[in-house]
């Protein structure tokens, strides 16, 4: 090369490109010797024999990167012949059914060339090759070996719906009349039914995917068995909902626990009863009038029931919607995990379900909105209540929703220690005694003088009433004689 080549050559690249490309393959390879393989990144010395296993797995999953040329202990070696390396990936990916349109680019890497595979997340349905599906499991691409996978993969893809598909079962299936119509005239008074006064029962019922025919025969759907049968868990038991409550803040033998049968609207309500009957509740004097607050916003946690039912995957049997009540929180588990797109960082902002059918049909009855809002009105009730914002965690199996009685500024021994009386004792207590009760959550305790100053019984009766505060077991008695107050029993 001349000098003034060589002196064109070198003012064309710019001292910042060189920086530039300098720090680019530096951060390549600190990925390739320090990032671990995982579903989405894995590291191949060569083009393997079964190479189309992992082009389908990384479709049928959330899509990903493989690098060629680089060994398992992290050695470059390079790819050899890049024009023939590049024939033979698209030859591989074309085999795929439907085939799968890969990027492919290379860098110079210590003075050897690798290859980077980029494999998109499938938008054409479910992908195989040599007629078996793949999907990833952590590092690896492994074969699909049940029905129920594949099924969860379409119903993830959007391929097909759980609920819309005939319930197979070896008795006749049939409606309950009372449910249907009771159904109707609540979605028609929500007026979500608009239009549908010419159709029949059974028109409107097709029209919602609750029947579909088969073998020439109307049969009930999936979404039609859980609304409409009186108990849809003889045939489908995994959509039971189990709730315990524990003694404490930890898992151990429950105090009261239940396996809850039903439709899915019988079970988001006896799941809130559940919940009541195993949380307490605060009396709050406002303006002279008596206002019982729930410890728990009962509005959110519906929404978050009304969740875990509408978005969990069916097709998981061996799951069940699982409702625990400790202590201090409340953590509901929804079978399934987040269905893609949705993540932990879009959830407030996207709409998506496994089970536009069942959603639809809580949608009519009121439990949901068109517009998806539920996970963003569930935390905002939540902190209008006072609390800590719900945690939200989702680790592929189960997604799950926990809320805290943890009140923003205080420790829960303080909220405990407030006016919370278990629902059961509060057809109990007199105005009077609940008027004391007050009293003593504001100034700490309370003497039978005060008593009778803020409810405006006799002594006598301010005696009596204190006392049966104790035997419930909501006031304790300290000191004695005329030196006698009454304090909250906070244990």
């Amino acid at each position: 090369m001349t000098q003034r080549k060589l002196e064109d050559f070198t003012k064309s690249v710019s001292p910042e490109k060189v920086v530039a490309e300098k720090e680019e393959v530096s951060s390549i390879k600190d990925e390739l010797f320090n990032r671990e393989e995982d579903t989405i990144f894995e590291l191949k010395e060569e083009i393997p024999r079964n190479f189309s296993k992992h082009l389908v797995a990384l479709s049928n999953s959330e899509g990903g990167r493989i690098i060629i040329g680089v060994s398992d202990n992290r050695k470059i070696v390079g790819v050899g012949d890049v024009n023939q390396l590049k024939a033979q990936l698209i030859s591989t990916a074309n085999e795929c059914s439907p085939p799968i349109h890969i990027g492919i680019s290379t860098r110079l890497i210590d003075n050897k060339e690798i290859a980077t595979v980029s494999v998109p997340k499938g938008e054409f349905g479910i992908y195989s090759c040599g007629n078996k599906y793949f999907i990833r499991r952590n590092d690896r691409s492994v074969p699909m070996r049940t029905k129920e996978e594949l099924l969860s993969l379409m119903i993830e893809k959007g391929q097909t719906s759980y609920g819309a598909m005939p319930v197979v079962y070896n008795k006749k299936v049939e409606f309950s009349g009372n449910k249907v119509a009771r159904f109707i005239k609540l979605a028609k008074e929500k007026r979500r039914l608009e239009g549908t006064t010419s159709l029949s029962s059974e028109d409107i019922l097709k029209n919602l995917k609750c029947l579909t025919t088969k073998n020439n025969a109307l049969t009930p759907t999936i979404a039609g068995l859980l609304f409409f049968t009186d108990n849809p868990q003889e045939i489908l038991p995994h959509t039971m909902i189990k709730l315990a409550r524990f003694n404490g803040k930890t898992k151990s033998i429950p105090i009261e626990s239940e396996n809850i049968k039903g439709t899915l609207d019988e079970l988001i309500e006896a799941s809130l009863s559940f919940i009541k009957r195993n949380t307490m509740k605060k009396i709050i004097f406002k303006d002279y009038k008596r206002i019982e607050k729930t410890e728990y916003p009962m509005f959110a946690l519906r929404e978050a029931i009304t969740n875990a039912v509408a978005h969990r995957d069916y097709s998981s049997k061996g799951q069940t919607v699982r409702i625990f009540v400790y202590d201090d929180r409340i953590e509901i588990l929804t079978p399934g995990g987040l269905p893609p797109p949705i993540t932990l960082d879009n959830i407030t902002e996207s709409q998506h379900s496994r089970e536009p059918v069942i959603c639809r049909l809580l949608l009519y009855l009121g439990y949901m909105e068109e517009l998806g809002s539920g996970v963003s009105r569930m935390i905002e009730i939540a902190e209008s209540w006072g609390l800590l914002s719900p945690s939200l965690q989702d680790n592929g199996s189960d997604f799950s929703v926990t809320f805290f009685n943890k009140q923003v500024g205080e420790d829960h021994a303080t909220f405990l220690s407030g006016s919370l009386i278990k629902e059961t004792d509060l057809s109990m207590l007199l105005p009077e005694q609940i008027v004391g009760i007050d009293f003593v959550v504001k100034e700490n305790k309370i003497n039978k003088k005060q008593y009778v100053e803020n409810t405006g019984v006799s002594p006598s009766t301010a005696t009596r009433h204190l006392s049966q505060l104790v035997k419930f077991k909501i006031l304790l008695e300290r000191g004695s004689g005329k030196n006698t107050f009454y304090v909250l029993n906070s244990e």
